[in-house]
C-alpha cells in the first residue's frame, strides 16, 4: 500500500513539474537573459512587463518591440540598445544610461526618466509629453517633427538635435565631444503639472 502511494506521487509530480517548466520557460527565459546575460542579447519582442531589472547591463541589447511596460530599469545600462517600438509605458528608468540608444517609435508614456542620460539617443517618432523628467540629459539626442515633448519645452535649448541637422553631429564616442553646457547646467528639468 505504502509503495503504491509513493509511485502515484512520483507519477503525478514528474509530469506536473515538466508541464510547469515548459509552460513558464517562454516567459522566464527572456527575464533571466536580460537580468544576467543582457549585454548584446537578442530579446526582440520579449515579454517583460513589470520585470525587476534595476541595474541590469543591457548595452547593445536588441529589445525592439519588447514589452517592458512598468518594468523597473533603474540605473540600467542601456547604451546602444535597440528599443525601437518597445512598450516602456510606466517603466522606471531613473538614472539609466541610454547613451546612443535607439527609441524610435517606443511608447514612453508615464515613464520616469529622472536623472537618465539620453545623450545621442534616437528619439524620433515618440511621445514623451507626460513622461517624468528631472535633470535628464538630452545632448545630441536626435528627434523629428513627430517627437512630442512636454508643452513649452525647447529641445534645441537643451542640446537635442533635429534630424535635419543630425549630420552635424561628429561621429565617434559622444563622451569625447565637448559639452554644450557646463556640468549641472541646462539639463532638462521639468516635471509634468509643475
Amino acid at each position: 500500500m505504502r509503495k503504491s502511494v509513493h509511485q502515484w506521487v512520483l507519477l503525478t509530480a514528474i509530469p506536473l513539474a515538466a508541464f510547469t517548466v515548459l509552460a513558464f520557460a517562454p516567459v522566464a527565459r527572456p527575464y533571466f537573459v536580460a537580468r544576467f546575460r543582457g549585454v548584446g542579447a537578442d530579446l526582440h519582442g520579449a515579454w517583460l512587463p513589470r520585470a525587476r531589472l534595476s541595474g541590469a547591463r543591457l548595452g547593445g541589447a536588441r529589445l525592439s518591440d519588447a514589452n517592458l511596460a512598468g518594468a523597473d530599469l533603474r540605473a540600467a545600462g542601456l547604451m546602444d540598445a535597440d528599443l525601437n517600438g518597445a512598450n516602456l509605458a510606466g517603466a522606471d528608468l531613473r538614472q539609466s544610461d541610454l547613451l546612443n540608444a535607439t527609441l524610435r517609435g517606443a511608447d514612453l508614456q508615464e515613464v520616469d526618466l529622472r536623472e537618465a542620460g539620453l545623450q545621442g539617443a534616437d528619439l524620433r517618432d515618440i511621445r514623451i509629453e507626460s513622461t517624468f523628467y528631472e535633470r535628464v540629459n538630452v545632448e545630441y539626442a536626435v528627434y523629428d517633427d513627430a517627437t512630442r515633448w512636454p508643452e513649452g519645452f525647447d529641445p534645441q535649448a537643451y542640446g537635442a538635435v533635429h534630424e535635419r541637422d543630425s549630420q552635424r553631429i561628429p561621429p565617434g564616442d559622444l563622451a569625447a565631444l565637448p559639452r554644450k553646457f557646463p556640468a549641472g547646467e541646462k539639463i532638462f528639468d521639468v516635471l509634468p503639472g509643475k
